[in-house]
């Protein structure tokens, strides 16, 4: 006899808070916000669900609340480009519910995934009375598009080690001295949005071992952020301290 599928948790209040303060729906007045998420679906699914796939019906536009979505090509079984890897309290498939065409690319789960889903159907009322939000959706679709295109063409002009210690000091999330942080997702699914195999980030990440970067399990620690930054080509040598 199959598990019966448990029914999703709703909304707790962290999450309310974080999709509050997140663009575009901080630009909506408080009883609008509440009718918005009265009428959102959440959606949990395991790694490797396929979302929705190029040329489906998307259906809903759909905020991160945990996890991550890994929008890619997939021409056959073996050939796989990552477009974009989007993590959590941000959105996803907002050109596609925005313009009401069929999604362009797959949309597929990272980890564990926990989605709040806005149905096409409400938000398309919603664009009709809140122009300011409208355009505020619009403004992120209309970036994602170019956005990914420059992504694609310049991470291909990197080495493989350039390409992780760029990832890494992104990661970071500041300029210079030491930190260390869990990567977010398996390797895997890293190594596949930087348009690398696996074997091929570990050994960039075992090669920046020079500059103090140590990986441990799941567990990333780098010593000089400025030393990385120099390798992955954000920054000159004479900035390095």
């Amino acid at each position: 006899m199959a598990r019966k599928r448990r029914k999703p948790a709703p909304l707790s209040k962290d999450e309310h808070v974080a999709l509050r303060g997140s663009s575009p729906f901080r630009m909506l007045a408080d009883e609008t916000f509440e009718a918005v998420i009265a009428d959102a679906e959440i959606v949990e699914a395991p790694a490797g669900t396929v979302l929705y796939d190029r040329g489906e019906d998307v259906g809903a536009l759909h905020w991160i609340a945990r996890g991550g979505v890994l929008v890619l090509r997939v021409r056959d079984r073996d050939e796989r480009t990552a477009l974009e890897l989007v993590e959590h309290v941000r959105l996803v498939g907002e050109v596609e519910a925005l313009l009401g065409r069929p999604a362009a690319a797959r949309a597929e789960a990272i980890g564990d995934v926990r989605l709040v889903g806005f149905p096409v159907t409400g938000l398309a009322r919603l664009f009709a009375e809140d122009v300011d939000f409208a355009m505020a959706l619009l403004g992120s679709a209309a970036s994602h598009i170019p956005a990914r295109i420059y992504r694609i063409v310049a991470i291909n002009h990197l080495t493989d080690v350039e390409r992780v210690a760029r990832w890494l000091c992104e990661r970071a999330g500041k300029p210079a001295g030491s930190t260390e942080f869990v990567l977010p997702f398996e390797k895997r699914a890293v190594a596949e949005s930087l348009l690398m195999a696996p074997e091929s980030f570990s050994r960039a990440l075992s090669r920046l071992n020079a500059v103090g970067v140590r990986v441990d399990r799941n567990k990333l620690r780098i010593a000089d952020l400025g030393r990385l930054a120099v390798i992955a080509g954000i920054a000159d040598e004479s900035e390095s301290p």
